[in-house]
């Protein structure tokens, strides 16, 4: 999402809450209303914030497992409306 700002011209805050970047995204494209992206960002922003703590919860195999597939959608989203990226067909 960060990305998908800087592609924008907006420099993004630096900041780990991905409901709130997916909500400054909102601004510029109304696509990040998608329910699974709105469910993504708020599940990921969790892992975000309670990983930084030294009494953290454990993190299972399969969450770590869920983590990945969740950040892979919104990544996926993102890179699909980067112009360059979709000019060019990978990333640089």
């Amino acid at each position: 999402m960060k990305g998908f700002l800087t592609d924008r011209g907006i420099e993004p805050p630096y900041i780990h809450d991905l409901e709130q970047l997916r909500l400054m995204c909102m601004e510029y494209d109304s696509s990040f209303s998608d329910a699974a992206i709105q469910k993504a960002s708020l599940k990921l922003s969790e892992y975000a914030v309670s990983t930084r703590y030294p009494d953290r919860p454990e993190i299972e195999e399969q969450d770590a497992a869920f983590a990945l597939e969740e950040a892979d959608k919104i990544y996926s989203f993102c890179a699909n409306l980067i112009p360059a990226l979709l000019i060019t067909g990978k990333e640089e």
